[in-house]
């Protein structure tokens, strides 16, 4: 069972996202998430171990790192996931280039993949 801080990059991103939506400089109203995006984001937060979202954010829209652990949780997370989350949290970061994120994304993605597991 996912403990609340599983949800709580979550939380916090949609929150964020919420306030540069509503910036006056920033008015673009984005549509809702489908019921189904939304619920298998969901499913997907309950499998991202607290602090992991943070330096995946980190990572993608900034100049963060992961962690090896952090790589090792987002085997468990999956690539759908990994995807599905890039693909709803770029329209709330007009100031970056996507073309860059989604580059930096398999980057992310592949580095991850050759970090071993601690013994």
């Amino acid at each position: 069972m996912a403990g609340i801080g599983s949800y709580s990059c979550l939380i916090v991103f949609f929150l964020l996202s919420e306030i540069v939506i509503l910036s006056p400089a920033l008015a673009v109203p984005l549509p809702p998430l489908p019921r189904s995006t939304k619920n298998f984001l969901e499913q997907c937060a309950a499998k991202l171990q607290t602090g992991c979202g943070n330096q995946l954010v980190a990572s993608l829209f900034g100049a963060g790192t992961v962690s090896p652990a952090c790589c090792h949780n987002l085997a468990t997370f999956g690539r759908p996931c990994y995807d599905e989350f890039l693909v709803v949290s770029l329209p709330y970061h007009k100031e970056v280039d996507a073309t860059k994120v989604i580059a930096k994304s398999e980057k992310v993605w592949n580095d991850c993949a050759t970090v071993k597991p601690s013994a």
